[in-house]
């Protein structure tokens, strides 16, 4: 039985945390993921411009933001591979039975990425892994399309990731073919009679795997609340009910709001709100934040910037309900190797935070550590080479004199 967008998204986060705690397990059959990697989330029904995926890494860059996450309600399939000059802009609020986007502007012959107050686009959204691993999809929000992508970019908001409205489209949309096509009309409609689903796409979800949500599936029903209400409390909006429910404990809240689908740690509530330009008293947008905008800081604390992956496994140890036990972590690169006595202050505090040391440093780093000394020796070798060169030029060492002889 279909439980809405949530649900089926939220099983491709709980993949993705899957292949990357077993990245280097060679018993299962997957892609391996790292923190480094580029992740994409688009809708059914998309298309691409050619060589779309080299151009999106462009444009990623361009952002200068490692934080960055490219998102919007992309245009239509008509314009694809027509190099528009105007990308849709999302930027505008509205409120139902919870926060939602309700349209985009546009921007103009853009240069780089624009940055927006925080709203965000699940038809279409490219950001490095280490943002979809950090800020999951919540799998409690069953039935739930009203406040998917606001909670979902306040998350990203407080946990110091950016929203940004791509500067070129590469990613477009069929909105004429298919909401106008009744054979997709009547999926919801068939699903409610078995007997209607074709044979083939039955079988195909019947022999999926899905033991990798065990550990989510198993607390269906104990998280409460869910779906609309949960959203609500995690966005501070307590007074605010879709329907009857139980009045959330302390610890109910401290698991909504610090549990692994909660907030994050770089920015505060306080602070998404005067962002974005909506206020939680009144339920309405105050302020235009189409335009341009500056970037709130924070502090970058060393257990959650690069040299920690980003605060990943940090993340990951959070509880999702009350769990006796959590998912071990993935092993460290087999090319990590140890940061005692050389970043003394990030090995004290990734071990203060219970994290392993071995596991900070990254490929990447690695091979940068293993090879600085070598590019530190080629660097002064070079500059001593320029030093003499200077000193023959100028006190004419090495050359040669001319013959007495011939002066006379």
């Amino acid at each position: 039985m279909a439980r809405g967008p949530c649900d089926a998204r939220s099983k491709l986060s709980a993949l993705i945390e899957h292949d990357y705690r077993h990245a280097d397990d060679r018993t299962y059959r997957l892609q391996p993921v790292r923190v480094r990697d580029y992740c994409m989330q688009t809708d059914s029904h998309m298309d691409f411009s050619n060589a779309y995926d080299v151009g999106l890494i462009e444009m990623f860059h361009r952002a200068q933001n490692d934080r960055a996450v490219l998102s919007t309600y992309v245009a239509a399939m008509e314009q694809n591979n027509k190099d528009p000059k105007e990308v849709p802009n999302l930027c505008m609020i509205t409120f139902t039975s919870t926060w939602r986007n309700w349209g985009t502007k546009f921007i103009r012959n853009a240069k780089k990425p624009k940055l927006t107050n925080l709203v965000w686009g699940a038809g279409m959204s490219f950001q490095k892994c280490h943002a979809e691993l950090n800020v999951p999809y919540d799998p409690y929000l069953d039935n739930v399309f009203d406040g998917e992508e606001t909670s979902r970019g306040i998350r990203f908001f407080t946990h110091g990731y950016d929203v940004y409205t791509p500067d070129k489209v590469l990613v477009t949309h069929d909105y004429e073919g298919h909401q106008s096509n009744p054979v997709i009309h009547s999926w919801g409609r068939a699903n409610q009679n078995p007997g209607q689903v074709p044979t083939e796409r039955k079988a195909k979800f019947d022999n999926v795997d899905w033991s990798y949500m065990d550990h989510i599936a198993k607390l269906k029903g104990i998280v409460q609340p869910d779906g609309v209400d949960r959203i609500n409390l995690l966005m501070g909006l307590h007074n605010v009910r879709s329907r009857q429910v139980v009045q959330p404990t302390a610890d109910m809240m401290d698991q909504i709001v610090h549990g692994r689908y909660g907030l994050g740690q770089a920015r505060t509530l306080d602070q998404a709100y005067e962002f974005a330009g909506f206020s939680p008293v009144d339920m309405k947008m105050h302020e235009n934040k189409c335009g341009n905008l500056k970037w709130v800081p924070f502090e970058d604390s060393l257990e959650y910037n690069e040299h920690n992956d980003w605060g990943v496994n940090l993340n990951l140890q959070k509880r999702i309900w009350n769990e006796t036990t959590v998912l071990p972590l993935p092993p460290p690169p087999s090319t990590s190797i140890s940061l005692q006595g050389a970043l003394p202050g990030v090995a004290a505090a990734v071990a203060g935070a219970g994290g392993d040391v071995q596991s900070v440093m990254t490929v990447a780093d690695a091979h940068a550590f293993s090879h600085g000394n070598i590019f530190r020796g080629l660097g002064w070798f070079c500059m001593l080479l320029l030093f003499v060169g200077g000193l023959i030029r100028r006190y004419g060492i090495l050359k040669p004199r001319k013959n007495a002889k011939l002066l006379d």
